[in-house]
């Protein structure tokens, strides 16, 4: 994550789309939470557009998704 960002420092463009793989469809985490910190702290500011599936977003804002509403 600290790589991409410092690579996103020397890119001139401000529309950055980030799929943050992070937790699977089935809810198991893929990165660890020192992990999840530093991609909140430094790489989602970066951001334009964030793509994250459901239990990514439910970690992200520490929400249950539990509908569409």
């Amino acid at each position: 994550i600290k790589c991409v960002v410092n690579s996103l420092k020397k890119v001139k463009n401000s529309k950055i789309i980030l799929d943050p793989v992070m937790v699977a469809k089935g809810g198991t985490k893929l990165i660890n939470q020192s992990a999840i910190k530093t991609l909140k702290d430094e790489l989602i500011r970066k951001a334009y557009l964030i793509t994250p599936n459901i239990p990514e977003a439910e970690v992200l804002t520490k929400t249950k998704i539990k509908s569409l509403e």
